[in-house]
């Protein structure tokens, strides 16, 4: 193959982020404490476990923040510069196909050239997107494995618990944090997982969640509110007072019947009245719904 096929070759080949040491320290130590972390609560040294996770992982995660942005900073230190430009598959890559092909990257490199082609090129990445597919992708990700997390925690389920942090999380993180390495692609793949604004569709989303969290709550409450009061009716309805006492006249039966009779007169009063506040106010949020519902019908029965 030619320098210029080669170049050609590289130019309309699909582009790959480098794996640079970096990178590459950040995924065995997640997925190594990760693994430690679940081998050693599976042997039952939950104190070990918890030790990696507060002391080994809080400095690992801390030392990734603070260097992290020297992988895509203009100028970096030379001493530390092969640690976020070197490409550990350079020799991988040599050894299978014979030839080292610059694959691009990323990270910045720092040419004049490159940098005013950079500059002229990147006028449409001035504003780039908050709200992606992808980013939308990961929140969803561990929003959902914190809440099977958390089930799993409250329900006595540490085996479950373990299963899920070991098989789940490690590879689900690290394959998210590789995929998370083409948000910066310059190049000519389809970028709609990563170019698209989705900020409308979620804030709307998000509103229309929100009122229906608090229209199922409401109703819910409703709901029980009727369910309550109406168990409540339903005791004093089938209540038999069973007196005890066997030498009390007459007189003294009389007049305890009679107290009996005017409180459960009372009970039954305010449980009907709370049914019919609890009616009411499920009709109120119900209401639109039914009005919805009726106009329909009577739509198609006009149409019909």
């Amino acid at each position: 193959m030619t320098p210029q096929s080669e170049r050609a070759w590289v130019a309309s080949s699909s582009w790959h982020p480098k794996v640079t040491p970096y990178r590459l320290a950040f995924i065995l130590t997640t997925g190594g404490l990760g693994i430690a972390k679940a081998v050693l609560i599976s042997g039952g040294r939950a104190a070990s476990s918890t030790t990696i996770e507060w002391v080994a992982g809080v400095v690992v995660a801390l030392s990734f923040q603070l260097s992290g942005p020297l992988e895509y900073a203009a100028q970096r230190p030379r001493y530390v510069d092969w640690i976020f430009s070197y490409d550990c598959l350079n020799i991988p890559r040599t050894i299978i196909r014979g030839r080292r092909l610059d694959i691009r990257d990323s990270s910045p490199i720092h040419t004049k050239a490159h940098q005013d082609q950079e500059a002229s090129s990147d006028d449409i990445w001035k504003s780039p997107p908050i709200v992606t597919a992808y980013r939308l992708f990961v929140s969803a990700i561990i929003s959902g494995f914190g809440l099977v997390k958390m089930i799993c925690a409250y329900r006595g389920l540490p085996g479950a618990m373990n299963t899920l942090e070991w098989i789940v999380a490690v590879p689900m993180t690290l394959s998210l944090y590789y995929v998370g390495l083409y948000e910066d692609l310059r190049g000519t793949v389809p970028r709609k997982f990563f170019d698209i604004d989705y900020s409308g569709p979620a804030a709307y989303a998000l509103g229309q969640s929100i009122v229906s969290s608090f229209f199922l709550s409401v109703a819910s409450m409703c709901i029980s509110w009727i369910t309550y009061w109406s168990w409540i009716l339903l005791l004093v309805w089938n209540y038999h007072k069973h007196s005890q006492a066997t030498e009390i006249n007459a007189t003294q039966n009389h007049s305890v019947d009679q107290r009996a009779d005017l409180a459960r007169t009372l009970v039954v009063f305010l449980s009907l009245s709370m049914i019919h506040i609890g009616s009411l106010l499920l009709l109120v949020l119900l209401w639109p719904l039914i009005r919805w519902g009726l106009g329909g019908g009577l739509r198609a029965l006009w149409g019909a």
